[in-house]
């Protein structure tokens, strides 16, 4: 009896395994039917299982050119389920010569006979210029056909038509239209469309300002799976934007985003152990937050400031190695560029003595930004002949430039002297 059992269940699986992909490829062929028995270690033959599938509607091909030829007899007469599958097989070259005008000229063909599958793959090939010669986009004609495809209901064309109208992508801007058919496609659970009325109520576009209905929309669309929808609710709860301000369910809610890879979020988890908001401070845990946002996106003042804990052992273990790596991230911005020359002359380097040329490197770059403090050092260098061959007329340059800038540094070393001329030659 387990026997039979066991051999039961293996053949649903089997039977569901040659569905799916005849569901996926349109058909099934000889190799495939063979193809899943034998990784399901089935004893029926091929002959068998395919007159089983042939009771249930599903046909099995000898090869990719059968199902080709039989396609077209059946697109020639009208099928446009077989109409769709030949455009896919000219488009992969799959049983005929890859052909992307007649994978189009059908595709389209099926569409004007009203297959949605169609009409919303001919709306993406416009949308995004997979159906013209140098990938140019026509978004009047993606519209036309997502507005054939919503008319029939369907929710995917329906939110991404919203879309449109509401960017005025291809056809005029409209927000009234927009929320039309977000609202169609939220009709059938549409995660986007939902979020999308959320925006629209939380920015006021085309309705009044309603911060509470778009936390309404967002929790709908979260519910439904919407990835970014966690993040703006963090926003509101932390904000108090339409809902009474709560930083532990801000924390949950960006948790929950961070999760999903959402590096806004990342950074405000950050901001959170930081700061000790609706949790306690944690500066260890800002710090790991913080690296994780890196790891997907460029932040300059972010990658200076976790430089700065790393070099100060704010939150974590003191290490000049990690702080000089995360100046280096941000290397275009003066603060780092000085910050680095810093660190190089202070001898705060991998085998612990001052790189002076590489300190004047950096220093150069910062100052020639306009960054006071920089132009002091930079200054100096000159003054003492450090990293770079002393120049008494170009340390007075930079000083000068330093003390019109507001050094701290400049001012303190030429307080109480009258000549800078006479302070910069001082041995």
């Amino acid at each position: 009896m387990r026997d039979i059992a066991e051999s039961t269940i293996q053949g649903i699986e089997i039977l569901r395994d040659l569905a799916d992909r005849a569901e996926q490829n349109g058909y099934l062929t000889v190799e495939d039917v063979s193809r899943i028995l034998q990784r399901g270690a089935h004893g029926g033959g091929v002959d068998s299982m395919a007159e089983m599938l042939g009771s249930i509607g599903i046909r099995v091909f000898g090869d990719d050119a059968e199902t080709a030829e039989r396609c077209l007899e059946a697109a020639r007469d009208g099928d446009t389920a077989a109409m769709r599958r030949l455009s896919e097989m000219y488009h992969h070259g799959t049983g005929v010569g890859q052909d992307d005008g007649k994978a189009l000229s059908w595709c389209r063909m099926a569409a004007e006979h009203g297959d949605l599958s169609a009409q919303k793959h001919l709306g993406w090939m416009y949308r995004y210029g997979k159906s013209l010669a140098g990938g140019a986009r026509d978004m009047a004609a993606s519209a036309r056909w997502y507005r054939m495809a919503a008319e029939q209901h369907d929710a995917t064309a329906e939110s991404v038509l919203g879309e449109m109208y509401l960017e005025g992508d291809g056809i005029q801007k409209d927000f009234a239209e927009a929320l039309k058919w977000f609202r169609h496609a939220s009709g059938h659970d549409d995660a986007s469309a939902e979020w999308h009325i959320g925006d629209m109520y939380r920015c006021g576009f085309g309705v009044q300002k309603d911060p509470r209905e778009a936390v309404y929309w967002y929790r709908r669309a979260i519910e439904h799976g919407y990835e970014a929808a966690p993040e703006d609710l963090g926003d509101m709860y932390e904000s108090g934007e339409g809902i009474r301000r709560n930083y532990e369910e801000a924390l949950y809610w960006y948790r929950r985003a961070a999760e999903q890879e959402n590096a806004h979020a990342m950074k405000r988890l950050g901001d959170m152990y930081r700061l000790g908001k609706g949790v306690r401070k944690d500066l260890k845990e800002a710090v790991t937050w913080y690296g994780k946002y890196l790891d997907e996106c460029d932040d300059p003042k972010l990658e200076i400031a976790l430089g700065d804990m790393y070099y100060r052992g704010t939150g974590t273990d003191r290490d000049y190695g990690r702080a000089m790596d995360f100046y280096q991230m941000a290397d275009l911005d003066p603060d780092a560029q000085y910050r680095l020359g810093n660190m190089y002359r202070r001898g705060q380097t991998r085998n612990g003595e001052p790189w002076y040329f590489e300190a004047y490197e950096q220093y150069e770059k910062a100052a020639e930004q306009g960054h006071a403090e920089a132009q002091y050092f930079l200054s100096m260098l000159y003054r003492s002949g450090l990293g770079v061959k002393k120049d008494y007329e170009r340390a007075q340059l930079w000083l000068e430039r330093a003390l019109d800038n507001g050094s701290w540094h400049a001012r303190k070393f030429f307080k109480g002297c009258r000549n800078i001329t006479d302070k910069i030659m001082e041995v």
